[in-house]
């Protein structure tokens, strides 16, 4: 019986192998070029300075974007101040396993099953009960405030895993060094932890923000449907997915501001990865 070429089956796949890793590459990168190039090619007509600065007229179809730009960014920042040091704290509590007791265990079990379900929740689902509670019970309206805070609930999870993963990920014996040196938590954590975890912080929070970003439902019942410029948290405001969503759907010949908005708002989103890459540089330069 005739026996292969082994050096010939490894070779062919090593080479099935990296067409793969390429395949699989390729495909993430044709999507973003894809619709960046959607976006360029049949928003940047109407893309400019005035229309960043201007207040949107006749439902949209001419002036700009600014009172929506504002209440965008003042339902994203809102949103992360208030689950920052929550999902901080809960990505704490889930990762360390030092002297956990059987009832510790069991809370950590069940936070983490919780937050398995809040990822599961569909964000319309979100936009109903933060409609009920928020709007209406605790009484803030549609309002930049209760958008925030349900959003904060929907991006709250996906921040938790990303720093419970990096706090996983810190070698058990820098714990037992910081013991030797008698360390307290809190320096452990803030000169230890926190520093060799930035990068994976940095990494969760973009990650919430790039979803928040592109959040719509929720929105659409808590922040509220207003075009013009908040004057307050308490005020309506309308961010710049459901402006998308109403120019494309609802207006009448305002897919030309349609597309330039859906370019506002990857460029925004860009921005704001490339803020805090370049933070987050200059914070490691700054160790060094």
């Amino acid at each position: 019986m005739r026996r292969l070429n082994p050096s010939i089956s490894t070779s062919s796949l090593d080479l099935a192998i990296k067409i793969s890793a390429w395949i699989c590459i390729s495909i993430p990168l044709l999507a973003m070029f894809s619709i960046i190039w959607e976006m360029i090619s049949k928003g940047m007509g109407s893309f400019s300075v005035d229309f960043l600065l201007n207040a949107p007229e006749r439902s949209g179809r001419e002036g700009g974007i600014f009172p929506i730009l504002i209440s965008t960014l003042l339902v994203v920042a809102l949103a992360l101040v208030l689950v920052f040091p929550l999902a901080l704290g809960c990505a704490l509590f889930l990762s360390d396993s030092r002297d956990s007791t059987k009832i510790v265990r069991s809370l950590r079990h069940t936070v983490s099953v919780a937050l398995d379900g809040l990822t599961a929740v569909p964000s319309i689902v979100f936009g109903i009960v933060g409609n009920a509670v928020f709007c209406r019970f605790f009484g803030f309206g549609y309002s930049i405030l209760a958008g925030s805070v349900t959003l904060g609930f929907m991006i709250w999870p996906y921040m938790t895993r990303a720093f419970e993963e990096t706090f996983r990920s810190v070698p058990k014996d820098i714990y037992l060094q910081s013991i030797s040196l008698g360390f307290s938590s809190y320096t452990y954590f803030r000169k230890i932890i926190f520093v060799y975890c930035m990068p994976g912080i940095v990494l969760g929070v973009v990650l919430a923000l790039s979803r928040a970003l592109a959040e719509t439902s929720a929105l659409l019942f808590t922040s509220g449907y207003s075009e013009r410029m908040p004057e307050s948290l308490l005020d309506s405001g309308r961010v710049l997915s459901i402006h998308i969503l109403d120019l494309a759907m609802n207006v009448t010949g305002g897919d030309q501001n349609a597309y330039a908005s859906g370019l506002a708002l990857v460029v925004l989103i860009l921005a704001i990865n490339g803020v805090f890459s370049a933070t987050f540089a200059l914070f490691r330069k700054s160790l060094n």
